[in-house]
């Protein structure tokens, strides 16, 4: 099934920005319709292993202010 990006940021709960994120990462399957419009194969927004709201690509961290934070040797 085909969602729109603000159909998309709905099921989610993310925003805009971070759906036009994912799909520029790869994060999840879009193709463009016949009007040129972007719709996001739904399955790809919640399968295992891909990026669940709430949560980081592994490695967009570094650098972050709090990765130090978590260090338990600080």
């Amino acid at each position: 099934m085909l969602v729109s990006i603000n159909e998309a940021r709905q099921l989610t709960g993310v925003s805009r920005r971070t759906i036009y994120y994912w799909m520029d990462q790869n994060y999840i399957q879009w193709v463009f319709t016949a009007g040129s419009q972007r719709r996001i194969v739904a399955a790809t927004l919640f399968r295992p292993g891909n990026v669940t709201p709430g949560t980081v690509p592994i490695g967009s961290a570094h650098g972050s202010p709090n990765s130090e934070a978590a260090d338990p040797s600080a």
